[in-house]
């Protein structure tokens, strides 16, 4: 066996020095020892060769008290390696990092790397085996999905469920360990960080799902997502039965979002609240020009404590999932935050004091964002784009928390992905100190045109 590799441009001096005989040339074209062979170094002397191979076990080997050193190396070729696999091993990254490859994965970079932390590369794991066996079959993995995404188990035709949890008592009685989640912790006047859990609507065939928080948490407030599967309790607000009459206020129970108010637009036979399998269904009778709802998320009764955010000092996103039938239908659904106020009685958002909304403003479909302060007059931004009949968007508007800053989102048809509005007139922030909640607007375009308008969930959450 060969324990040292293309020291013949050194010659045989070299080899002396280091206290070896000269070994003969072997018929693979490396110096060769006897298979008993074994050379100790003395401690204060150094191995600087700078190609070198030693092989431990019943073949050759050379051992050393002193000092071994290597080539940097590249990742291609690594200096520490092995001879039936050359592409495994170490080498010198850069100053002060070692960096472990596996050609069979990457031969240009390192896939774990040792420094002052630890590194592993993006397609890298970490895997428990069920066994004591390091390398056998792992049962539980750690992988990154993708950016600040942290992954338990592997992606599979058939997924196994995992579990992350506290310590057991053993020993003596006694209750079993918390296992507590935190956000980060704030620094001066802001909020700490809250928690949040997610969770993926349902999607079209063969398409993956998109995330959406459910849940969120924090030392103030607790928010949910409403997606009306769940039973509803609707009555008017002085709690007698629910009332379809212009300018009545209904009040929904059961919600995971609070209190929810809506005002019905136009005498009506049908509600503008019902509850379907796939949705909440707003379009009531769509017989009579400029009906409508405003579905309002907090306590429309009391306008110094029913509100969900105040300016300067909580921020928050509103966003709504729909799905639309025919355009032509309505020149008005809007969702978004205003003011805590008294309820407008003709449905018109434009006349509260101060609002941000996003949404489909004409019969054509054009997406706006709009916005007002102080009743200052409202201000717009065209998005350039318009909703089409049948589609299914997600819209979103969000509240800066310290500097009441509004920000406008839509999505494409079907698509998770958010778009921003740019928002150059109607980007202004909030008057200060006030207290808003979220509202969804809605209004029918004329005649007997049936937008069916329906809302698969909403969401409010941190921004």
């Amino acid at each position: 066996m060969a324990i040292l590799t293309q020291l013949a441009r050194y010659g045989a001096a070299c080899l002396l020095t280091l206290g070896l005989s000269v070994p003969a040339w072997a018929a693979d074209g490396l110096i060769e020892q006897p298979a008993s062979a074994a050379r100790t170094f003395a401690s204060a002397r150094v191995m600087r060769t700078p190609l070198f191979a030693a092989q431990v076990g019943s073949g050759p080997r050379v051992t050393t008290a002193g000092i071994v050193y290597l080539p940097d190396g590249t990742a291609a070729a690594p200096p520490l390696a092995f001879a039936s696999e050359p592409g495994l091993g170490a080498y010198r990254y850069a100053a002060n990092k070692l960096g472990f490859v596996s050609a069979a994965y990457s031969a240009s970079v390192p896939i774990i790397g040792i420094g002052a932390a630890f590194y592993l590369g993006a397609t890298a794991e970490l895997n428990w085996s069920s066994t004591t066996d390091a390398f056998g079959a792992a049962d539980l993995k750690l992988t990154r999905e993708a950016s600040a995404t942290l992954q338990m188990g592997s992606d599979a035709a058939g997924v196994t469920n995992q579990m992350f949890k506290g310590p057991d008592r053993i020993t003596s009685d006694g209750v079993g360990g918390h296992l507590f989640l935190g956000g980060g912790r704030p620094r001066g006047a802001s909020r700490g960080g809250a928690v949040a859990l997610q969770s993926a609507p349902p999607a079209a065939a063969a398409a993956a799902g998109t995330l959406q928080t459910v849940f969120t948490a924090d030392y103030q407030n607790i928010m949910a997502m409403e997606s009306f599967h769940q039973p509803h309790m609707v009555v008017k607000n002085d709690f007698t039965a629910k009332a379809l009459t212009d300018g009545s206020v209904n009040v929904v129970f059961g919600s995971p979002s609070g209190i929810v108010n809506y005002r019905e637009e136009q005498d009506k036979t049908a509600s503008s609240w019902v509850n379907t399998t796939t949705g909440l269904d707003i379009s009531a009778d769509n017989t009579i020009d400029d009906e409508g709802v405003e579905i309002y998320l907090g306590n429309g009764a009391d306008t110094t404590t029913g509100w969900h955010i105040a300016r300067g000092s909580t921020g928050a996103c509103f966003t709504v999932n729909f799905t639309i039938a025919l355009i032509a239908g309505t020149d008005q659904f809007v969702i978004g935050w205003r003011q805590n106020e008294a309820w407008r009685d003709d449905n018109v958002y434009t006349g509260y004091a101060d609002w941000s909304v996003v949404g489909i403003n004409n019969v054509d479909g054009s997406i706006f964002s709009e916005g007002e302060v102080a009743g200052g007059g409202t201000l717009q931004d065209d998005s350039g784009v318009n909703a089409a009949n049948g589609d299914t968007r997600t819209l979103k508007v969000c509240l800066a928390e310290t500097t009441g800053v509004p920000t406008a989102y839509y999505t494409t048809n079907g698509s998770p992905t958010f778009v921003p509005i740019t928002m150059t007139n109607s980007g202004t922030a909030k008057t200060a100190g006030i207290q808003m909640n979220p509202l969804i607007s809605y209004q029918q375009a004329g005649g007997a045109i049936d937008a069916g308008i329906k809302i698969n969930w909403w969401a409010i959450t941190r921004p």
